[in-house]
């Protein structure tokens, strides 16, 4: 087990008080086991996972590093410099010198691997969430349910990091997303209210 330093430091949010800087795995783990004040989404779960992983040297720092800033972002939790609420602080947890910068941005849906299915347990969990956009939800699904996560022997099993579902769950919860991305284009469509014939 080691500390697995980060490349950077990333600095979070700590109640109103001040900002905790997370400088490796394991002190980015220390904020998410001890200090996260956030409700405890699949993202966090993830993050945390990735940070128990990348101690234990199974992952790379940075992977959990970027799983750490993916759930503080959505949480509204990142630290900016020595500023929390907009107010500074000089908080001994606060040790960012030269501020903090946003990691480079690429299309949401780009990559998919098996970390991006850290803590979801079953595929309606993936539909439930929150905080992902339907084409996210999607591109997770279709990631669980190709052929690359068959499990040998049983062709209508999918598993990936260590969970096992159907396949038929993973298509029910396609259907799912689908008919709610319908009913949600149905709803925001043109109303005929107002409209001149």
């Amino acid at each position: 087990m080691a500390n697995r330093p980060f490349s950077q430091p990333v600095s979070l949010r700590l109640h109103h008080a001040g900002s905790f800087q997370a400088r490796s795995a394991c002190e980015a783990h220390e904020y998410l086991d001890l200090h996260w004040p956030a409700a405890r989404t699949a993202h966090y779960r993830q993050a945390k996972a990735l940070c128990e992983s990348a101690i234990e040297g199974l992952v790379d720092a940075e992977v959990a590093r970027r799983a750490v800033i993916d759930a503080a972002r959505r949480a509204g939790l990142l630290a900016t410099k020595r500023q929390v609420d907009g107010h500074d602080t000089n908080t001994s947890y606060v040790a960012v010198a030269n501020g903090w910068q946003w990691p480079s941005q690429t299309a949401e849906d780009d990559d998919v691997s098996d970390s991006d299915l850290v803590g979801y347990w079953r595929a309606a969990d993936i539909v439930e969430d929150p905080a992902l956009s339907p084409s996210r939800k999607k591109a997770l699904l279709s990631y669980w349910a190709s052929d690359v996560h068959a499990v040998s022997g049983a062709p209508s099993l999918r598993c990936a990091r260590g969970v096992t579902v159907t396949i038929d769950s993973l298509f029910e919860a396609m259907a799912r997303l689908d008919n709610e991305i319908d009913q949600a284009a149905m709803l925001s469509g043109p109303s005929i209210k107002g409209r001149s014939w």
